[in-house]
């Protein structure tokens, strides 16, 4: 016999006020019987014990965090709302939706985050406390290592009115160090012989373990094999002030209306000065002396690598100082009115605005690199057989001196942004009077996103590309550094194999040393101010009044949903349904409007990239696009036992591309290494694609968990989430026709040819200096120099060719041909599957204080890069971001003290498929330990310590191998200590 289902109105069980600011936080349980108990739950285990409850009453699967949580990190992400933006001060608990719901909003498809701030109404009278907090981190060189935060919180209601102020000031001094490079895989191939290294190598060079060579006209044979292009040393320092304010006003005239206005008034200035020591290694290089290859069955890479001029004449080493700077503000208003029309109907009204905005101010550019060199290098190398790979030089004199350093080729960025958000939304709810209750509701949202840019690119300062005035920087404003400082923890010198190596190839190898100095500006705008005027055109140092990029995103959503939650018995058994279906229409609109480019041939595989006119006097370039959704979704919860939960939830999600991947528009950019006729690449371009759809998700979650008491239990989820359209990359040559190539037309190919003729070999050098001798038009002589059209053919001498290099450009004339990019754009791409499984468990031990929580979550793809296959025929799509994950978090409490120490853990994982050439990159597994303790002085008065990052635990990138680093950042740990006061 069947046991039919019948459903009861369920009553409210659980209403969580939070207290954050205050120390402290209550519960009030309102009891089937109607007796309100109060109940008041102080610490890290009352905190703990509402996230359970909320756990364990929301349909579906729900994390919380309530009240004793801290500030959030910034979202890197044009759509999501960085929770830094709130003061934790304000905050009284997170809810993290991990299955489909009809009434939230549609944000990701693995989860979506609801904050909640305190409300004045949340409390009774006044509330009030001040806090300060003294940050300590030595890993910056520019700032202080001490940095202070100040907030405040106030809050004051009656009966019919309430308002909260929550300020906050927030100073931060930080650096990190490291190494990084421009990328594996610009010459990734099937082995084919020495040019892998563009350059060559030199007779009797030393070359061990050579990678396999490829058959000649037979697909799939040799060793794949790669080597990098640039390497370099870098320190970065970065100073942040952000300041917050959020103002709550309630009314609330009758027991059914209730007003609510929100006001949040956001900025953030950040600042970034790096310095580095960076070595070219391909495309122009040096021939290679030495190299030893790896033991890769997957892709052999260089262990060790011994460059140098055969000719013993130096060249320059890239000293470079960029500053990047941002002032971010966002002002938000909200306004909230909630009626309760009669016992079972309620309505509200939201209404919102927010505007914000991004652009520079501690220079006249977002991001100003100042091209500063020496031109003293005889010889250079690579160690990457260690855990940070080192790089290798030999430089006049044994060291760089102050009087060594002058100036190259500079550029200055000014990129801003703006966005406008609307957002309107009427919703209701209707409590049955015997059987449950349904949700409804319609909402507006319109967005506006700007983003504007205007940029001077590669302006000549006084040294040109060669540092040819040395000294021309006021030595008084800069400093010279060590990059071994930075690298604690890690050996900085080189193996005992690259010695030997770099011993035998000779060409100074064994006078080599990866002990570099760099140069860091101590004024940078007074430096960068006196390198533009000192130039040979006299370029402000200002940003170009003419933007050469004006795009603009407009997207209009309008939803609608409705949602039933049900509560009843079936075979004696409690159970909730939840089922609920919304409907989404989209309506995306791109507006672009990119300048062609002027491309300058300044010398071998150099180029000028400038705009040619404004890109305001230009007519938009419109795209649209339009897509509906319908998102179902149904949760079933089982309450198999008073103790035993178990969960089934079905739902379909959506996940939007962000704005940059919508914004359409671009214009060419130069060849790389050198023209496309002497053996070099494509430049490469992206673009946006506004007909993107959004990630789609059919989900399916199954949880069954376990409560052993307020605080304790344990849980394990299965998810399966079928995705049909995955944001992939696509990679496609494009030809710019507005934007001329002026190294691949016919006087290029008139100059090769003649090479040829000549028995001379054709590449970017000589190609360059042939181009310069036969011709005159679009051949520009530098002031005093007469070499365009001097006729004869290229010399092949050192310094000769500096002089052809210094004293002509060429510029490109009618008849060459458009610029021809490897152009990247998003793309709808294959479908995917993602599933795994969650085990979470939280126990507290009696009553000694001590407490433990624990999860790990196992994710598996159905789509991971294949790295054994044949590079640069395609781009590969993957699943970007899966890795497995742990956290483990022990804590101590008792009526003075309160501490906790967590461990977070995140395996290896692919984070992006295509870095360049269709080459993917991985981050290395990670794991981070932090702490808090504190003690309660009074009852009003608590301090406390914390710790982050405490092992100083570094990051790392990679390419198809470990050995191919593409990035180490070296961190350290920082400490705060801090006191709060409640009134």
């Amino acid at each position: 016999m069947q046991n039919p289902m019948t459903f009861k109105k369920k009553v409210i069980a659980t209403t969580v006020a939070s207290v954050m600011a205050a120390g402290f936080s209550s519960i009030a349980v309102a009891q089937d019987d109607g007796v309100v108990e109060e109940v008041m739950v102080t610490g890290i285990r009352g905190s703990l014990t509402r996230a359970v409850d909320v756990k364990r009453n929301s349909p579906g699967v729900v994390d919380a965090i309530s009240s004793d949580i801290g500030e959030g990190g910034g979202v890197d992400s044009t759509r999501s709302f960085d929770m830094s933006n709130i003061a934790s001060e304000s905050v009284t608990g997170v809810q993290v939706y991990k299955t489909g719901k009809a009434s939230v909003p549609t944000g990701g498809i693995g989860a979506t985050v609801n904050l909640s701030t305190a409300k004045p109404f949340d409390f009774d009278g006044f509330k009030a406390s001040v806090g300060g907090k003294a940050l300590f981190d030595q890993s910056n060189d520019i700032g202080d290592d001490v940095t202070p935060e100040l907030s405040g919180f106030v809050s004051w209601s009656n009966d019919m009115f309430g308002a909260s102020l929550s300020l906050a000031h927030q100073e931060r001094d930080s650096g990190r160090s490291g190494y990084a490079n421009s990328g594996w895989g610009d010459k990734l191939q099937r082995y084919a012989g020495g040019d892998i290294f563009n350059s060559g190598y030199t007779p009797g060079a030393v070359v061990v373990n050579e990678p396999t060579k490829a058959t000649p006209n037979v697909p799939g044979t040799g060793d794949l094999a790669t080597r990098l292009q640039e390497a370099n040393f870098f320190h970065t320092d970065t100073s942040r002030e952000r300041d917050n304010a959020l103002l709550t006003l309630q009314f609330q005239p009758t027991d059914k209306i209730t007003a609510t206005l929100d006001v949040l008034s956001v900025k953030t200035k950040t600042e970034s000065q790096q310095a580095i020591y960076s070595l070219w290694f391909s495309d122009g290089a040096w021939p290679t002396n030495a190299v030893q290859w790896d033991d890769s069955s997957i892709s052999k890479s260089p262990l060790y690598v011994w460059q140098s001029n055969p000719t013993g004449a130096p060249r320059d080493v890239a000293l470079k100082n960029s500053l990047r700077s941002a002032e971010n503000k966002l002002d938000d208003v909200g306004l909230n009115l909630a009626y309760q029309a009669t016992d079972e109907l309620s309505f509200a009204l939201d209404v919102h605005k927010a505007e914000s905005s991004a652009t520079p101010y501690a220079a006249p550019g977002s991001n100003v690199t100042l091209g500063i060199g020496v031109n003293t290098l005889l010889a250079q190398g690579l160690d990457m057989s260690g855990d940070l790979p080192l790089i290798a030089s030999v430089v006049q004199n044994g060291s760089i001196k102050k009087s060594d350093v002058g100036s190259t080729i500079s550029q200055l960025v000014n990129a801003r942004a703006w966005q406008d958000v609307e957002e309107a939304k009427v919703s209701g709810k209707y409590e049955f009077s015997d059987s449950g209750s349904i949700n409804f509701g319609i909402s507006s949202l319109q967005t506006e996103s700007i983003q504007k840019q205007s940029d001077i690119g590669n302006a000549t300062m006084r040294g040109g590309w060669s540092v040819a005035a040395p000294g021309d920087i006021d030595p008084d404003l800069f400093e010279l550094i060590n990059f071994n400082d930075y690298f604690d923890g890690y050996n900085s010198n080189l193996s005992s194999g690259a010695k030997d190596l770099f011993a035998k190839a000779g060409n100074n190898g064994d006078k080599a040393t990866s002990n570099i100095t760099g140069v860091r500006v101590t004024n940078f705008n007074e430096v960068a101010r006196q390198m533009f005027a000192d130039s040979p055109d006299k370029i402000p140092y200002a940003a170009n009044p003419v933007d050469s990029t004006d795009r603009k995103i407009l997207e209009d959503v309008q939803a609608a949903y409705v949602e039933t939650n049900l509560t009843g018995n079936l075979g004696g058994m409690e159970v909730d349904v939840s089922a609920g279906l919304r409907y989404e229409t989209t309506d995306v609109e791109s507006y672009s409007r990119v300048s062609p480019r002027k491309i300058t041939w300044t010398s071998d595989r150099d180029f000028n990239n400038e705009a040619i006119g404004a890109a305001g006097s230009l007519p938009y370039t419109v795209n649209k696009y339009d897509y509906t959704n319908v998102l179902p979704n149904l949760d079933l919860t089982f309450h198999i036992s008073e103790d035993l939960v178990a969960r089934a939830s079905s739902s379909k999600t959506i996940s939007r591309a962000n704005y940059d991947q919508l914004q359409m528009g671009a214009a060419g950019n130069a060849p790389r290494g050198g023209p496309l006729l002497a053996g070099g690449s494509l430049g490469t371009s992206s673009d946006g694609n506004v007909k993107l759809k959004p990630i789609e998700s059919n989900n399916i979650d199954f949880s069954v968990e376990y409560y052993f008491n307020d605080t304790d239990y344990v849980s394990i989820g299965f998810f399966d989430k079928r995705v049909p359209n995955f944001i992939g990359t696509e990679e496609s040559n494009v030809t710019y026709a507005g934007t001329l190539d002026p190294s691949n037309g016919p006087r290029a190919r008139a100059a090769a040819a003649a090479l040829t003729a000549a028995g001379i070999p054709v590449n970017e050098r000589t190609l360059f200096e042939q181009v310069v001798r036969m011709n005159t038009s679009g051949c520009i002589n530098a002031p005093g120099s007469n070499l365009c059209g001097s006729g004869g053919l290229a010399s092949q001498d050192e310094t000769i060719y500096q002089s052809y290099k210094t004293g002509a450009d060429i510029v490109a004339v009618a008849g060459d041909p458009g610029v021809t990019n490897i152009t990247s754009m998003p793309t709808n791409s294959k479908d995917a599957v993602l599933n795994g499984w969650e085990f979470a468990g939280q126990h507290f031990f009696g009553d000694s204080g001590f407490g433990i929580q624990a999860n790990y979550t196992v994710v598996n793809g159905s789509i991971s890069y294949d790295l054994y296959a044949e590079p640069g025929s395609a781009t590969q799509f993957a699943l970007t971001g899966l890795s497995d994950s742990a956290n483990l978090i022990g804590i101590y409490e008792n009526d003075q003290w309160q501490a906790r120490i967590a461990y977070n853990w995140r395996d290896k994982f692919l984070s992006n498929a295509n870095v360049g050439g269709g080459e993917p990159e991985f981050t290395d597994d990670y794991g981070q330990v932090d702490f808090n303790v504190g003690y309660k002085v009074t009852d009003d008065l608590t301090i406390s310590f914390e710790g982050t990052n405490v092992l100083a635990e570094d990051k790392k990138t990679y390419g198809r191998t470990e050995n191919q680093v593409r990035y180490i950042d070296i961190l350290e740990a920082r400490y705060a200590l801090s006191a709060r006061y409640n009134f």
